[in-house]
């Protein structure tokens, strides 16, 4: 396979349930090298300190007008799409405009309004493990993984409860991980558009009588109805995004975490022997089998060097997170997992620079309370019946199903969630 003819087709196996092997194929070498995602020509990018530089550089844009001719020729990539959701999403700004709406949310998304959810988000997950415990199997992802975060975000957002599976639906349409739905990303974002316009007219409307439940939608609403330069289209783009980014990447990492565990008896015993080191282990998790492969395309406004290479202006870039946590030159060992490694603030799985993930000490907090539950209250977790089962995407490591056994505890005391 030559370095111009890469071909990233995400039904490989290779790379839709371990991305690793791929990135050590013949004609991938570390840190540049030329492919094909999907019918695109892009520049793949894998080594951690490139990776890292350029998720920071100014030169390599985040945003949909730049890109290329042949970017917009890929219907995927739904450059020219008219949804005024998908073009103002904060992913998809670059600064100066980034900078003043992700300020603005960070107004509504504090710390002490996440550290608030700390009892919330164990009460939610003490009713999920309560009704998994008289069981002894689950599907990890549909009985926990996704539900918990899920619920979080959605109670942060003020998403009512009878509307949240089919806005999950939709929001799995339009990730791509649902297969055989790709052409159906259009009509997915119409209909998350029309769900959080009516959702965000009904909190409107609300706002002022004494109906407001306190949520970040309603802070968000207020900072745009006080004039705060946030606009209404920024508003509907912003309603849009955190559900969708605030559930699906933190279910990966609880999935994709408990089962790097199972894979290593020796490390799960270890936590189990010291749950003090769940906190750090999550980054070592994070690191090890990272939630998002690779952030949104970039696309380079100038020319920008990699190593030898120079990669011209107007070039579609994929930065692969994946890789760069797995670099060899950055981490020792790095395809081992190590729950005693010090990881924090070195991995890339919230990205870096101006992009890094705004969600990031929720989805610490709720992983930290989820492996806890799991680690200490079901006894003998293993793998099984059945093995685990992949979602075939490109940008995200996403398991379809994990099941799971245990010692079930007859008479699980059900609790209210």
């Amino acid at each position: 396979m030559s370095t111009s003819d890469i071909e990233m087709a995400t039904w490989r196996p290779v790379y839709a349930e371990d991305p690793h092997p791929f990135f050590a194929e013949p004609g991938l070498p570390a840190p540049v090298s030329r492919g094909t995602l999907d019918g695109l020509p892009v520049w793949l990018v894998t080594g951690y300190d490139d990776v890292r530089r350029l998720l920071a550089d100014e030169r390599v844009s985040s945003e949909l007008r730049n890109a290329s001719p042949a970017a917009r020729a890929v219907p995927w990539m739904q450059a020219d799409s008219s949804s005024l959701v998908a073009a103002q999403s904060l992913v998809r700004l670059d600064n100066p405009e980034h900078a003043r709406v992700r300020k603005l949310v960070a107004k509504a998304f504090t710390a002490r309004r996440v550290e608030a959810l700390r009892p919330r988000v164990q009460q939610i997950t003490d009713h999920l493990i309560q009704t998994m415990l008289p069981r002894g199997h689950v599907d990890l992802i549909s009985d926990f993984a996704l539900p918990l975060p899920l619920a979080v975000i959605s109670e942060l957002l003020g998403i009512p409860e009878d509307g949240r599976q089919d806005f999950l639906r939709w929001s799995n349409i339009y990730m791509g991980v649902d297969e055989g739905d790709v052409g159906r990303r259009a009509e997915a974002l119409s209909r998350i558009s029309d769900y959080v316009s009516a959702l965000i007219a009904d909190k409107s409307a609300r706002r002022g009588g004494g109906a407001e439940d306190g949520s970040l939608l309603d802070a968000l609403i207020a900072v745009r109805d006080e004039g705060d330069r946030l606009s209404h289209d920024e508003l509907l783009s912003l309603a849009f995004l955190l559900p969708v980014a605030g559930y699906e990447t933190t279910a990966n990492l609880i999935a994709n975490g408990m089962l790097g565990l199972l894979h290593h008896p020796d490390q799960l015993a270890a936590l189990r022997a010291d749950p003090a080191r769940i906190g750090p282990a999550i980054e070592e998790l994070l690191r090890y089998d990272t939630p998002v492969k690779m952030p949104a395309l970039r696309f380079t406004t100038a020319e920008v060097q990699v190593a030898d290479t120079v990669i011209p202006a107007g070039e579609a870039v994929v930065l692969f997170l994946s890789a760069a946590n797995r670099d060899p030159d950055r981490f020792p060992a790095a395809g081992d997992l190590d729950v005693r490694r010090n990881t924090s603030g070195h991995h890339l799985a919230f990205g870096y620079g101006a992009h890094f993930c705004l969600g990031a000490p929720l989805a610490r907090l709720e992983a930290k309370i989820a492996f806890t539950a799991l680690l200490t209250r079901l006894d003998g977790l293993a793998l099984g019946p059945g093995a685990p089962a992949w979602r075939h995407t490109f940008q995200l490591h996403s398991l379809k199903t994990l099941p799971v056994t245990f010692t079930p505890v007859p008479g699980g005391a059900e609790t209210s969630p």
